[in-house]
C-alpha cells in the first residue's frame, strides 16, 4: 500500500520530524514550504492526505484560507482529507477549520502515536496498520545497527592486534 502525504509548512524544523515519522511508517512524504507550491503539486499529483499548517509568513491565516479553497465545491481536490497541524491551540480556529471541512486538527508537538492515528483514521485504515510497518522497519534498522557495530568491533580488534 503506497500512501502519499503532502506536508504544507514553511518551518523545516517542524516538517522534518513529521516527514521522518511518516516515512518510518511506510508513507511517501512530500514537503511543500509554500501554499503556491502545494497548489501546483496537488493539481499535478493529488496526494492521499494533506497536512497543512495554519500560519505562513505574512499571513497568520493562510492555511485556513487554503483549506477553504481546497474544500470549495468546484475544487477537484475537495475530497482529499486535510489535517490541520499547528503550534496554536485556539478553539475558534480549530472550530472554523473543522467547519470548513478539515478532517482533523492537531498540534505540531503531538505524540507520534496521535499523528499516525489521525493519518490512519483520515485514510480509513485500520488502527495500527501503519504502526506495524514501523515495527518491522525498526527491527530491520536495529539488526542493521547491530551488524554494523559488530563489524566495527571486529575491525577495531584486528587493528589493535596489529599494534600489539
Amino acid at each position: 500500500m503506497s500512501i502519499t502525504v503532502l506536508i504544507v509548512d514553511d518551518e523545516p524544523r517542524m516538517t522534518r520530524p513529521v516527514d521522518r515519522l511518516l516515512r518510518r511508517h511506510g508513507c511517501e512524504s512530500i514537503i511543500c514550504p509554500t501554499i503556491y507550491e502545494a497548489r501546483t503539486y496537488i493539481q499535478e499529483t493529488p496526494p492521499d492526505l494533506i497536512i497543512l499548517d495554519i500560519k505562513f509568513p505574512g499571513n497568520d491565516r493562510a492555511g485556513v484560507e487554503f483549506l477553504a479553497e481546497l474544500k470549495s465545491d468546484d475544487n477537484p481536490a475537495r475530497d482529499i482529507p486535510v489535517v490541520m497541524l499547528t503550534v496554536r491551540g485556539e478553539p475558534e480556529i480549530e472550530q472554523e477549520c473543522l467547519e470548513l471541512g478539515a478532517a482533523a486538527y492537531i498540534r505540531k508537538m503531538a505524540a507520534t502515536k496521535e499523528i499516525i492515528g489521525v493519518v490512519e483514521k483520515c485514510l480509513g485504515l485500520k488502527p495500527n496498520s501503519l504502526q506495524s510497518n514501523f515495527l518491522e522497519d525498526s527491527s530491520d534498522n536495529f539488526t542493521r545497527n547491530i551488524i554494523s557495530n559488530v563489524r566495527g568491533l571486529r575491525y577495531a580488534f584486528r587493528t589493535a592486534d596489529n599494534y600489539s
